[in-house]
């Protein structure tokens, strides 16, 4: 290689080599053109982040105050749903006492007295009713008296009423006077009336009260020997031990030796009116022994419901209240009006085979009779639920059976 080729060469490499400082010093700038970019966008990032954290913080305060507001609003408007007569009565109130306040402190200052004291007195007066009134109500609520409390704030009252009327009559019509006047009155007037008297007895409560006063009345009047001995159990007992009406029963049995309401006469006209009942039962051939065999028929072979023939063997009726087509009673009814009933059915019933149920039926009958004598057609119709003619059929097939025919 000649030397011209390796300057050549030399020259070359001196070229690259530049070219690479320059591409590294290139991307040096580059980089940290790159990373002052990135410090700056994080920046602004941050700073954005803080701004909108800050916006939600605001926003929230101001809904956690709006819902505070609205919730406060709510209350408020479901106290005056619920208790519609409080606002009302706190309003006529303000409304009343406002005035009277003013009138006073004109009163007062107008009879030369200093505004400043005026307007003390005046304070004093209504203030010291409303004082007692609330006290009166603490009073009511603590289950104590009230009576001098109501009394001094009503004579407090009436000392302010007079201040008024006798301030503004002398300088206004006599109307005038009065309406300043009862100004002083109707509030506390108002406020009393709600706190006092609606808490009395309801129209119901009342009612029951009346009513038993007019018992207790009747009691001591017409039973004067039970009336002593019940109030000397009230008294002897320790008070509230025992109820009224217990004192009473035990009085009552104490004197007339029965449960309330009864006594001998009563007792004698029961048992009278018993053995004369029984007197006609037996002379009707109704004696106790059939009366019980009918009570156990009855829970033996409870009426079935089927058939032309209900409980007790009583022939089934229809809507109408004629008895149904097909039954003796009806063709009797037919045969009346000059129709002839068909005999196919009063046939039919009479060749009816015995079923095996209603021998059993009829056996289990003649063992609680106890004697067959007994065992006539309508028991066994009662007990079967059938028609007369084959209730004898089952009758004379059980005698039959055990040899009384």
């Amino acid at each position: 290689m000649t030397w011209a080729e390796d300057r050549r060469a030399d020259r070359a490499a001196d070229a690259e080599q530049r070219r690479l400082d320059e591409d590294a010093r290139y991307q040096r700038a580059q980089d940290a053109l790159n990373r002052k970019e990135e410090r700056r966008r994080l920046k602004q990032d941050a700073k954005e982040e803080r701004k909108r954290k800050k916006e939600a913080a605001r926003r929230s305060r101001k809904g956690q105050k709006r819902n505070a507001r609205r919730t406060r609003w709510a209350k408020v408007g479901r106290r005056l749903n619920n208790n519609p007569v409080t606002v009302f009565v706190g309003y006529v109130m303000v409304a009343a006492v406002v005035p009277a306040v003013f009138s006073q402190v004109a009163a007062l200052n107008h009879a030369g007295v200093w505004m400043l004291l005026a307007l003390l007195l005046a304070s004093m007066l209504e203030g010291g009713a409303w004082a007692l009134t609330f006290m009166g109500k603490e009073a009511e609520d603590a289950g104590r008296p009230t009576g001098r409390f109501r009394v001094a704030a009503w004579g407090t009252a009436f000392v302010a009423a007079g201040i008024q009327v006798w301030h503004w009559a002398a300088i206004a019509p006599l109307w005038v006077a009065a309406t300043f006047g009862l100004s002083s009155l109707f509030a506390l007037y108002l406020w009393d009336l709600k706190t006092h008297g609606s808490n009395g007895l309801t129209k119901a409560e009342r009612k029951e009260r009346k009513e038993r006063a007019k018992q207790e009345k009747k009691r001591r009047q017409r039973f004067p020997d039970v009336w002593e001995r019940y109030e000397d159990i009230l008294i002897a007992h320790p008070y509230g031990t025992i109820k009224p009406e217990d004192a009473w029963a035990e009085a009552w049995t104490d004197r007339r030796g029965a449960p309330v309401s009864q006594d001998k006469d009563v007792l004698g006209h029961r048992q009278s009116a018993v053995t004369e009942v029984g007197q006609v039962l037996e002379a009707a051939g109704v004696t106790p022994e059939s009366r019980a065999v009918d009570a156990l028929l009855t829970d033996l072979f409870p009426a079935r419901g089927k058939g032309d023939e209900g409980p007790a063997g009583t022939p089934l009726r229809g809507p109408s209240g004629k008895p149904p087509k097909g039954s003796p009673e009806a063709a009797t009814t037919l045969g009346g009006k000059g129709k002839q009933a068909p005999r196919a059915s009063s046939e039919k019933g009479a060749e009816r085979p015995l079923e095996e149920a209603d021998l059993k039926r009829v056996r289990t009958l003649a063992d609680a009779l106890g004697d067959l004598d007994k065992l006539s057609v309508r028991k066994v119709r009662e007990t079967v639920g059938c028609r007369s003619e084959y209730a004898m059929r089952l009758r004379d097939a059980v005698k039959k059976e055990r040899g009384a025919l």
